[in-house]
């Protein structure tokens, strides 16, 4: 079985850290995830969260414009190709 994760993130790197570290930890080993970072942050921060977890296989960042926040579940379910079942 699989999932894609969607985390909102804004201007707050120590947060996302966080979170990511957490949905890690509590995996479950028979669910392979996928977290999608949607990224509203600014060019500097944006930067810091690309070159963090760009390499990573099982995250996608997706930079996206400083609209609200519902913009960007929109954007991700619009423009994004979700490839896991759940």
């Amino acid at each position: 079985m699989d999932c894609t994760l969607i985390v909102f993130h804004y201007e707050s790197f120590s947060f996302l850290w966080g979170c990511i570290n957490q949905l890690r930890k509590f995996a479950i080993p028979l669910v392979r995830q996928h977290i999608i970072i949607a990224d509203q942050s600014g060019i500097s921060t944006h930067k810091k969260v690309d070159y963090t977890f760009k390499n990573n296989e099982d995250i996608t960042v997706v930079r996206m414009l400083q609209i609200d926040s519902g913009y960007s579940i929109d954007y991700i379910m619009r423009k994004y190709e979700i490839k896991t079942k759940y």
